[in-house]
């Protein structure tokens, strides 16, 4: 309680110090509890630390939110963004301080990270700036429940580009990790000339590792060999159903996209270069053909660890299984599961398994199948309307399909 009540007296107190203040404390903190890359490559698997998850938006982070669920106790794992932090200030106070596993959108100026009191792995993964731009376009139309959906349904792609609906078409990665992101893009901001060092600095120095979306699959080789999981298979999370092709008509945009966004290139250019020579110093080498990470199989075919159809042979790298061999086994689920689902008549696509629990929903013994989710989950701690329907959804694991 008394953690708690420490918590919510810095949330609070925070934005009355000058930006300036924020950083430097941040950094600090950072520098005194986040476990360096060479450090945390030394150390035996699985890593006794806690795990801080930074989300840059559209570069593939809810699919690690799930990977990081799967890996960890799902009692020790949350998910908040920082301005849920400030309205449930004490929602760390019965941890007794940060849980296992926090992640969220946040950038290094926010008092999440004053919280750290334990040695962290602090993570992130960046994204091409052109493509995170040009998916951020595609979900932002397809989602009805965004706050600017309405205006950008409305707009081209090069209007979007030149737009000033979100602060994350500007330099958003590069403003994000020096901790300079604004809350509203202005017409008179333009990025300080320190945020393009100030964010590699940080990258280097205060992120245990990072990823790349391009490079996903190596990605995830690096988290399972640092942090010791034992399960790195994914499926793509949060993929815009609608895709903007790049064709000639979009040279404009494009061009548009790379002028707003030269400090993001030049910090993606660098954060190549240092992620190839982790690689290398993990001895992880690059499979022959890596498949894009936000692309999912579509004629059935079995997916590999970053989701994407690809010969059996980069699935096999990860099992340890012979590719004929793997090949006849997942045959043999899907045929299993298949007719269990028939049988029972249930959607294929869900894991259940028999219970005689009594029913949350119904409050009657019911012996019907109850859908796994709290393993596969994160926490999520919501706000304002989607409050009821978040924690329905976290409970519903005591549910039985036919009260769902």
């Amino acid at each position: 309680m008394v953690r708690g009540l420490l918590h919510a007296a810095t949330i609070w107190t925070w934005p009355l110090l000058p930006a300036s203040v924020r950083r430097a404390r941040v950094r600090r903190r950072l520098d005194r509890w986040v476990m360096p890359f060479e450090t945390l490559a030394a150390r035996p698997r699985p890593f006794p630390g806690r795990v801080l998850f930074t989300h840059i938006p559209k570069a593939g982070g809810t699919t690690l939110e799930h990977l990081l669920a799967k890996n960890h106790p799902p009692n020790g794992t949350v998910l908040i963004n920082s301005e849920n932090l400030f309205l449930h200030p004490m929602v760390f106070g019965r941890f007794g301080g940060l849980p296992r596993v926090v992640m969220g959108h946040h950038k290094l100026s926010q008092p999440l990270y004053m919280l750290i009191d334990h040695r962290t792995a602090h993570v992130t993964i960046l994204r091409e700036p052109v493509s995170r731009v040009l998916s951020h376009y595609d979900y932002l139309r397809v989602s009805p429940n965004h706050r600017t959906h309405r205006t950008v349904r409305e707009m081209t792609v090069e209007q979007f580009a030149a737009s000033r609906v979100t602060p994350e078409l500007c330099n958003g990665q590069t403003l994000r990790l020096a901790g300079m992101l604004p809350r509203v893009l202005s017409s008179r901001f333009r990025a300080p000339a320190s945020a393009l060092a100030s964010a590699k600095e940080n990258l280097e120095r205060r992120f245990s590792f990072f990823g790349l979306t391009e490079r996903y699959g190596e990605f995830l080789l690096m988290a399972a060999r640092l942090l010791g999981w034992r399960d790195v298979f994914c499926e793509p999370r949060n993929v815009s159903k609608q895709r903007t092709q790049r064709d000639a008509a979009m040279d404009r945009a494009i061009e548009i996209i790379r002028e707003r966004n030269a400090l993001d290139i030049e910090l993606y250019d660098f954060a190549r270069a240092l992620f190839q020579r982790r690689l290398d110093a993990l001895g992880i080498t690059p499979p022959r053909r890596t498949p894009p990470a936000t692309n999912d199989s579509t004629d059935g075919t079995p997916t590999c660890a970053t989701g994407s159809s690809a010969p059996l042979r980069h699935r096999a790298r990860f099992t340890g299984l012979r590719s004929a061999a793997l090949h006849r086994m997942i045959q043999a689920v899907d045929r299993s599961l298949s007719a269990s689902c028939v049988a029972r008549r249930t959607s294929p696509t869900r894991f259940v398994t028999p219970t005689r629990s009594r029913c949350s929903a119904s409050g009657t013994a019911c012996r019907r199948l109850t859908p796994i989710t709290s393993r596969s989950s994160p926490m999520v701690i919501p706000s304002g309307r989607a409050a009821s329907a978040s924690i329905t959804r976290w409970r519903s694991a005591r549910s039985c399909i036919a009260c769902m």
